[in-house]
Protein backbone atom coordinates (compact mmCIF):
# COMPACT_ATOMS: atom_id res chain seq x y z
CA UNK A 1 0.00 0.00 0.00
CA UNK A 2 2.88 2.40 0.81
CA UNK A 3 4.41 1.73 -2.61
CA UNK A 4 1.14 2.54 -4.35
CA UNK A 5 0.83 5.79 -2.38
CA UNK A 6 4.45 6.69 -3.24
CA UNK A 7 3.83 6.03 -6.94
CA UNK A 8 0.72 8.24 -6.89
CA UNK A 9 2.57 11.06 -5.10
CA UNK A 10 5.53 10.86 -7.51
CA UNK A 11 3.17 10.85 -10.49
CA UNK A 12 1.50 14.03 -9.24
CA UNK A 13 4.83 15.72 -8.42
CA UNK A 14 6.39 14.94 -11.78
CA UNK A 15 3.38 16.29 -13.63
CA UNK A 16 1.27 14.12 -15.84
CA UNK A 17 0.72 16.71 -18.56
CA UNK A 18 2.68 17.54 -21.67
CA UNK A 19 6.07 19.19 -21.45
CA UNK A 20 6.17 22.97 -21.40
CA UNK A 21 8.82 24.80 -23.38
CA UNK A 22 10.29 27.66 -21.38
CA UNK A 23 12.52 30.53 -22.36
CA UNK A 24 15.72 31.52 -20.57
CA UNK A 25 13.94 34.34 -18.78
CA UNK A 26 10.36 34.25 -17.58
CA UNK A 27 8.63 37.62 -17.63
CA UNK A 28 6.02 38.44 -15.00
CA UNK A 29 3.63 41.28 -15.72
CA UNK A 30 6.15 42.71 -18.19
CA UNK A 31 8.92 42.90 -15.59
CA UNK A 32 11.29 40.29 -14.16
CA UNK A 33 11.24 40.15 -10.35
CA UNK A 34 14.29 38.47 -8.88
CA UNK A 35 15.00 37.24 -5.38
CA UNK A 36 18.40 38.13 -3.97
CA UNK A 37 20.32 34.99 -3.04
CA UNK A 38 23.84 33.78 -2.40
CA UNK A 39 24.20 30.13 -3.36
CA UNK A 40 26.60 28.28 -1.05
CA UNK A 41 25.98 24.82 -2.54
CA UNK A 42 23.49 23.22 -4.89
CA UNK A 43 23.58 19.55 -5.83
CA UNK A 44 21.65 17.34 -8.22
CA UNK A 45 22.29 13.61 -8.28
CA UNK A 46 20.86 10.25 -9.20
CA UNK A 47 21.07 7.75 -6.36
CA UNK A 48 22.39 4.33 -7.41
CA UNK A 49 23.42 3.24 -3.92
CA UNK A 50 22.80 -0.50 -3.41
CA UNK A 51 19.80 -1.13 -1.21
CA UNK A 52 18.69 2.51 -1.27
CA UNK A 53 14.96 3.15 -1.39
CA UNK A 54 15.75 6.09 -3.69
CA UNK A 55 17.63 3.91 -6.20
CA UNK A 56 17.55 5.52 -9.65
CA UNK A 57 15.73 8.65 -8.50
CA UNK A 58 16.75 12.25 -9.12
CA UNK A 59 17.55 14.16 -5.93
CA UNK A 60 18.28 17.84 -5.16
CA UNK A 61 19.74 19.64 -2.19
CA UNK A 62 20.96 23.18 -1.64
CA UNK A 63 22.29 25.64 0.87
CA UNK A 64 21.78 29.34 0.23
CA UNK A 65 21.48 32.75 1.86
CA UNK A 66 18.31 34.77 1.29
CA UNK A 67 19.15 38.47 1.49
CA UNK A 68 16.88 41.32 2.45
CA UNK A 69 15.65 43.58 -0.33
CA UNK A 70 13.66 46.76 -0.77
CA UNK A 71 11.38 44.71 -3.07
CA UNK A 72 10.16 42.21 -0.48
CA UNK A 73 10.15 41.34 3.23
CA UNK A 74 12.65 38.49 3.33
CA UNK A 75 11.21 37.24 6.64
CA UNK A 76 7.89 36.55 4.89
CA UNK A 77 9.20 35.30 1.53
CA UNK A 78 8.36 31.61 0.98
CA UNK A 79 9.88 29.20 -1.54
CA UNK A 80 6.75 27.95 -3.27
CA UNK A 81 8.17 25.65 -5.93
CA UNK A 82 11.18 24.67 -7.99
CA UNK A 83 11.17 24.22 -11.75
CA UNK A 84 13.72 21.78 -13.18
CA UNK A 85 14.54 22.61 -16.80
CA UNK A 86 16.73 20.84 -19.34
CA UNK A 87 17.35 22.18 -22.85
CA UNK A 88 14.49 24.72 -22.47
CA UNK A 89 12.04 21.93 -21.54
CA UNK A 90 10.34 22.06 -18.15
CA UNK A 91 10.53 18.50 -16.79
CA UNK A 92 9.57 18.84 -13.13
CA UNK A 93 7.70 21.24 -10.89
CA UNK A 94 8.27 20.32 -7.26
CA UNK A 95 7.54 21.64 -3.80
CA UNK A 96 10.80 21.47 -1.82
CA UNK A 97 11.40 20.82 1.83
CA UNK A 98 12.98 23.98 3.25
CA UNK A 99 14.56 24.49 6.67
CA UNK A 100 16.09 27.59 8.13
CA UNK A 101 19.52 27.16 9.73
CA UNK A 102 18.95 28.31 13.35
CA UNK A 103 22.68 28.83 13.99
CA UNK A 104 23.03 31.45 11.23
CA UNK A 105 22.87 34.90 12.83
CA UNK A 106 23.80 37.52 10.24
CA UNK A 107 21.52 40.54 10.20
CA UNK A 108 19.09 40.97 7.26
CA UNK A 109 19.87 37.49 5.89
CA UNK A 110 18.76 33.95 6.54
CA UNK A 111 20.43 30.66 5.70
CA UNK A 112 18.06 28.15 4.09
CA UNK A 113 18.65 24.44 3.49
CA UNK A 114 16.69 22.86 0.67
CA UNK A 115 15.93 19.25 -0.23
CA UNK A 116 13.22 17.14 -1.78
CA UNK A 117 11.01 14.98 0.41
CA UNK A 118 11.26 12.19 -2.15
CA UNK A 119 13.41 11.55 -5.19
CA UNK A 120 11.92 12.16 -8.62
CA UNK A 121 11.25 9.36 -11.09
CA UNK A 122 13.42 10.03 -14.13
CA UNK A 123 11.31 10.56 -17.21
CA UNK A 124 12.27 8.83 -20.45
CA UNK A 125 13.10 12.08 -22.27
CA UNK A 126 15.20 13.41 -19.36
CA UNK A 127 18.97 12.90 -19.92
CA UNK A 128 20.93 12.53 -16.69
CA UNK A 129 24.14 13.20 -18.63
CA UNK A 130 23.06 16.73 -19.56
CA UNK A 131 23.12 19.88 -17.45
CA UNK A 132 19.97 21.23 -15.84
CA UNK A 133 18.76 24.68 -14.84
CA UNK A 134 16.85 25.32 -11.64
CA UNK A 135 14.31 28.08 -11.19
CA UNK A 136 13.45 28.85 -7.56
CA UNK A 137 10.09 30.57 -7.27
CA UNK A 138 9.49 32.51 -4.07
CA UNK A 139 6.18 34.06 -3.06
CA UNK A 140 5.03 36.85 -0.81
CA UNK A 141 1.34 37.64 -0.89
CA UNK A 142 0.41 37.81 -4.58
CA UNK A 143 3.97 38.58 -5.79
CA UNK A 144 6.48 36.07 -7.16
CA UNK A 145 10.26 36.43 -7.11
CA UNK A 146 12.54 34.12 -9.05
CA UNK A 147 16.13 33.00 -8.90
CA UNK A 148 17.90 30.97 -11.59
CA UNK A 149 20.73 28.52 -11.08
CA UNK A 150 22.15 27.55 -14.46
CA UNK A 151 24.21 24.62 -15.74
CA UNK A 152 24.01 22.19 -12.84
CA UNK A 153 25.71 18.87 -13.45
CA UNK A 154 23.81 15.78 -12.36
CA UNK A 155 26.11 13.56 -10.30
CA UNK A 156 25.72 9.82 -9.91
CA UNK A 157 26.20 8.21 -6.49
CA UNK A 158 27.11 4.53 -6.21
Amino acid sequence: MKKLLLIVVLFVLTGCGKKEIVQNEVILDGQQKLAELEINKFYAWVDYMPGSKANGLLRLSGDFILKSSVNYDFTKLVLGKINIIQDTTLFYIVKPLLKENPTYTKKNKKNLLLSLMEGLVIEEEFDINKLIDIELIFQQSDQQYRYYIKNIKIEKTY
